[in-house]
C-alpha cells in the first residue's frame, strides 16, 4: 500500500472480522432461538419512524423509501432483532426477550434523503419486561463530517475510517472513505457524496492513516470519544513523506528497521520516527559486510 495507492481492504477486513454481516446491516445478528425456547415470554418494541417535524418520516422522503429498524443488544453486541419498513408504512412491532436495548433506524434506499444520516440511533436505552414497550425513532437532518487525508498537503484517496457509537459501544454508525480530493465520503457513495452523521451523539473513530507507506503521521484522529459536531466536527489525517534512511554497519550487528521489515511486523514502537516502511538485510559485500534499511 503506497501513499497514493490505498484500498478499502483494511476497512472491509475490519468489518468482516468484527461482525458476521447479514443482508440487513454490517452488525452481527443474534442467533435464532432454539425450537424449545418459549416465545410467550417475549414482548414487543413498537413505534413509528418520525421525520424532523414529528410526523411520519414518509412526509419527508420519496415514496417507497425503505428502512430497517434494529434492536441493538449492548451486552452481547449484536442486533437482537430487526424489521424492515417501506413508506407509506412507518410503524414497527418487533418481538424481543426481556432486557435492555437500543433502537436504531437505517435507510435501505438512498435516493432523495440528502441531509439525513444513514443510521439514526435513539441514544436512550429501552427496557423490555413482560409487556410491550413503545419507542419511536425520529430522523432529523445531520451534519457533514469534515476533514481530509493528506501527505504534504496532497490529497490521499481511498483512506478508510470506522465511526462507532461511544454508547452503545462497538456498533458502527458509518463507514467513510476518502475521495480523490482526500475528503471523507459516504461508504455507499450516495448523492451527495459527503458523509452525514447524526448530531449530538458521542462517537469513537479510527483510521488506517498510520499505515500509509512512506509517510509519518503528524495529526491523526482523536483517541477519545467526542460529541459531534459540538466538540469536534472534522477528522483530519495530516502526514508528511518520511525520509529515506540508510543504515550501514557490520553484517553481524542488529539493524533496527521499521514495520514491516522487522520480524513479525509487530514493532510499533520502531516506526513513529522513520515512518512505516521496509527493512532490508543485504548480503555481505566482498570488500565490506553491511546491511541497509530504508523507510
Amino acid at each position: 500500500m503506497t501513499a497514493r495507492g490505498h484500498t478499502r481492504a483494511w476497512l472491509v477486513a475490519l468489518v468482516l472480522s468484527a461482525a458476521a454481516c447479514g443482508d440487513d446491516s454490517r452488525e452481527p445478528l443474534a442467533p435464532a432461538p432454539s425450537p424449545t425456547a418459549s416465545q410467550t415470554e417475549q414482548a414487543e418494541i413498537t413505534g413509528s419512524i418520525l421525520g424532523p417535524d414529528g410526523t411520519s418520516i414518509c412526509n419527508s422522503v420519496p415514496a417507497g423509501t425503505e428502512f430497517s429498524v434494529h434492536v441493538l443488544d449492548p451486552v452481547n453486541v449484536v442486533v437482537a432483532a430487526l424489521q424492515d419498513v417501506a413508506c407509506p408504512a412507518n410503524t414497527y412491532a418487533i418481538p424481543v426477550d426481556p432486557g435492555s436495548y437500543f433502537v436504531r433506524a437505517e435507510f435501505l434506499t438512498f435516493d432523495g434523503i440528502d441531509g439525513f444520516p444513514f443510521r439514526n440511533l435513539v441514544p436512550v436505552p429501552v427496557t423490555v419486561g413482560a409487556t410491550n414497550v413503545e419507542q419511536d425513532v425520529q430522523i432529523k437532518e445531520g451534519t457533514v463530517l469534515g476533514g481530509h487525508v493528506t501527505v504534504d498537503g496532497e490529497p490521499i484517496p481511498d483512506a478508510s475510517m470506522f465511526v462507532q457509537y461511544a454508547t452503545p459501544q462497538f456498533f458502527n454508525a458509518a463507514f467513510p472513505f476518502t475521495g480523490p480530493d482526500g475528503q471523507w465520503r459516504d461508504f455507499f457513495e450516495r448523492d451527495p457524496l459527503s458523509l452525514v452523521l447524526q448530531n449530538d451523539l458521542a462517537y469513537q473513530v479510527g483510521t488506517d492513516c498510520s499505515f500509509v507507506l512512506g509517510a509519518i503521521l503528524l495529526e491523526g484522529p482523536p483517541a477519545e470519544p467526542f460529541v459531534f459536531p459540538t466538540e469536534r466536527s472534522s477528522v483530519d489525517c495530516r502526514m508528511t513523506a518520511s525520509p529515506t534512511l540508510e543504515l550501514t554497519h557490520n553484517f553481524n550487528r542488529i539493524a533496527v528497521t521499521a514495520m514491516p521489515g522487522e520480524i513479525g511486523g509487530s514493532g510499533a514502537s520502531a516506526f513513529p520516527v522513520p515512518g512505516t516502511g521496509y527493512g532490508v538485510q543485504s548480503r555481505p559485500l566482498p570488500e565490506r559486510r553491511r546491511s541497509t534499511a530504508r523507510s
